[in-house]
């Protein structure tokens, strides 16, 4: 049983302008697609923010 935390408020830090698909922070749009898979995937155990 894996429990799984979706947060929103990723924070590129430390050496993450290094890699540019990590360099900035999520927008809208693909935190909604990722609670959508969240959702279809029909994971039960975790924990998600609602909107961001």
């Amino acid at each position: 049983h894996t429990y799984i935390s979706l947060m929103a408020q990723y924070f590129p830090a430390y050496q993450a302008s290094q890699f540019p698909l990590l360099s900035r922070k999520i927008n809208r749009e693909e935190y909604r697609e990722a609670l959508q898979a969240f959702k279809e995937e029909g994971l039960e155990n975790g924990w998600f923010q609602k909107d961001i």
